[in-house]
This record gives C-alpha cells, sequence and structure tokens, in this order.
C-alpha cells in the first residue's frame, strides 16, 4: 500500500512540475491571449447577470407597479429606509426584508399597501407599511413607516 501511495505522490508531483514547465514555456503572446480569455469570459458572467437582474426587475413591473414580495420593491425599500431620517439618526440599515405581505390594492389610484418586518444592523427587528404607487410615467413611488 506504502508503494501505491508512493507512486501516486509521485504522478502527483510530477504532473505539477509539468504543469509549470508548459506554462514557463508559453509565449508572451500565448499568456497574454489566455488572460485576455479569462477577462472576457469574467466580463461575459458580469454581463449576463446584470441581463438576468434586469430580466427579474422588468417581470416584477409588467403589472405596472411591481409585486410587494418583489425583488424590485424588497431593494427600493431597503433604499428608503436606509437613506431615512429614522435610520440616520440612529445610524442603521436595514439587511433584511421578511414577512412581506400585500394588505390592499387599489385598482383605481394604481396602488399596492404592504406590510414587512425589517431586520436591521444591529439585529432588532420593525414592522414596517409601505405604499407603492405606480406613476403615469411607468415609474413607481415608494412611501414607508415603521408600525413599532
Amino acid at each position: 500500500m506504502k508503494k501505491v501511495l508512493k507512486w501516486i505522490g509521485i504522478a502527483f508531483v510530477g504532473l505539477i512540475v509539468l504543469g509549470a514547465i508548459i506554462n514557463a514555456t508559453k509565449s508572451p503572446e500565448q499568456k497574454a491571449a489566455e488572460a485576455a480569455d479569462r477577462e472576457q469570459k469574467q466580463a461575459e458572467q458580469v454581463e449576463e447577470q446584470a441581463k438576468q437582474a434586469e430580466k427579474k426587475r422588468e417581470q416584477a413591473l409588467q403589472d405596472g407597479i411591481p409585486k410587494c414580495d418583489s425583488v424590485v420593491a424588497n431593494d427600493t425599500l431597503k433604499k428608503a429606509f436606509d437613506q431615512s431620517q429614522f435610520a440616520r439618526t440612529l445610524n442603521i440599515s436595514a439587511i433584511e426584508i421578511s414577512a412581506i405581505r400585500e394588505s390592499a390594492f387599489e385598482s383605481k389610484s394604481n396602488a399596492r399597501t404592504c406590510f414587512g418586518t425589517v431586520t436591521m444592523n444591529n439585529t432588532k427587528k420593525v414592522d414596517v407599511n409601505f405604499k407603492i404607487v405606480g406613476r403615469t410615467n411607468g415609474q413607481f413611488m415608494l412611501t414607508f413607516e415603521v408600525v413599532n
């Protein structure tokens, strides 16, 4: 058994040395081409992730205004919470929005009334009521109030 492990170790070290030799013998042009390839693949992945995020946002807005539990509403509520006087005064920020539910939808005014729980960076939780109102230009406005 020791001999087998010894030969496996030798083979492994041999492969590492062979890889190092192959890499060392590459021309600067080959190395630059490989680096450019890696960068392009990373850029394509970032672009694909951005497209998927935009697709999710567009899907959330298909009804004119986002649903209460959509990614768009969640992100907007976090930003609104973090930028509020309440959060800035207490030096807190929203980490997570949970227990989100829609309490009303008013088709005449194109508005959703929602409820959720904000977990803050100090580990405390507060309940919030928030309202999403559609605008004529296709955008929306989100307002919120801390309940407790």
